[in-house]
């Protein structure tokens, strides 16, 4: 039996990824260290925790209403976010194809941690087979 986790809980979990990714890509100041990274996490922080509210929840609730809630539906919904993001919203003029890459990328990492955590979280035993339930 999985344990179900609580998408409350789900999304300040997925919502890690995007600031941890540019504190170890790209420190402030060009070198690592507490002082001038945890401001900038946290700020990274609130801004992916919305945008993971906002069109996570969003895209999570849509593809469980119609059934598509899988990895490879995860993978691309995280990846098509994560391009829209870096391409539009972080970077509006002349964006580097690179910093839509690892965007994307990140969208992607985010999406399918959230996806794991949530995971059948919402299925009901009656839609499982008749083996599944013994």
């Amino acid at each position: 039996m999985k344990l179900r986790t609580n998408p409350l809980i789900a999304l300040p979990v997925a919502a890690l990824i995007p600031p941890m990714a540019g504190s170890v890509m790209a420190p402030p100041g060009g070198s690592w260290d507490w002082l001038s990274t945890l401001p900038i996490f946290l700020l990274v922080y609130l801004w992916s925790l919305m945008v993971v509210a906002l069109f996570g929840l969003t895209a999570y609730s849509l593809l469980l209403r119609f059934d598509r809630a899988r990895w490879w539906s995860a993978l691309a919904t995280g990846l098509l976010g994560g391009a829209v993001v870096g391409a539009k919203v972080w970077k509006p003029y002349a964006t580097p194809p690179l910093d839509v890459t690892v965007m994307a990328l990140t969208g992607a990492a985010t999406a399918l941690l959230f996806w794991s955590l949530l995971d059948d979280a919402y299925r009901q035993p009656s839609k499982l087979p008749k083996q599944a339930m013994r």
